[in-house]
């Protein structure tokens, strides 16, 4: 089923006339002084204007943020139609650049280990032979010194088989993420200076307060009431 391409005209309130409404309106609140009976009374009566005021504004903005989320909604499904696959196409891509790109490096890797197995064979086998000869001609001290001596092969190099392709350039990200919660909570314990690696849930600790009207305990944690008021039109 296709979906119906949402007008993309959002209507936008009579912004002229929520002006009028709310100028000046702060500096009145400022003003006000409740100091008895009288003026408390007046104070609320203020309040509960602004608050019709608030709902009036909310009304009118309704409507035009209802079809801006629509119209938003609608663009972004649109690009994720598109964008998916082709993000989806570029992620196997990769991940087939990535595959045969580790395999060339363990093919280098293993060539490398074999040649310098080799070199190390072959030099072992020359240093055997010159010491045998050392050894025809007599000279026992010169043939041990030729097999003790501490021989430093020159470093085989060897390219892995991938091209050089500018649009590909890897880089290493190194990752992490917990595995054990209260293995990482005791390290944080004896090492303070990780504090930051704990991120507290404001949100499920406001819940916690509000659910247990604050009579849980809970160390570190402070809760309190905050007096608001619930209703202010008329």
């Amino acid at each position: 089923m296709t979906t119906p391409t949402p007008s993309p005209v959002v209507p936008i309130p009579d912004s002229a006339q929520l002006e009028k409404r709310t100028a000046g309106i702060v500096a009145e609140a400022e003003a006000v002084a409740v100091i008895d009976a009288d003026t408390y009374k007046s104070a609320a009566a203020f309040v509960s204007s602004t608050a019709e005021i608030a709902t009036l504004i909310k009304s009118e903005f309704r409507d035009p943020k209802a079809h801006a989320y629509d119209l938003h909604k609608w663009i972004c499904g649109m690009e994720r139609r598109f964008l998916g696959p082709a993000e989806e196409a570029m992620k196997i891509g990769k991940q087939k650049l990535i595959a045969y790109d580790d395999e060339q490096e363990r093919r280098a890797a293993e060539e490398q280990r074999v040649k310098e197995a080799e070199a190390r064979k072959r030099e072992e086998e020359r240093r055997l032979a010159e010491a045998l000869a050392l050894e025809e001609e007599g000279d026992q001290e010169a043939a041990e010194d030729v097999l003790a001596e501490q021989v430093d092969l020159p470093p085989v190099v060897v390219e892995k088989a991938v091209p050089k392709v500018g649009t590909v350039q890897y880089r290493m990200t190194w990752q992490a993420k917990v595995i054990d919660v209260g293995k990482l909570l005791r390290f944080v314990v004896a090492n303070p200076q990780f504090l930051h690696l704990l991120k507290p849930d404001d949100v499920a600790i406001r819940a916690l307060a509000r659910s247990t009207k604050g009579a849980v305990k809970i160390d570190g944690v402070r809760m309190w009431k905050e007096k608001g008021i619930a209703s202010t039109q008329r």
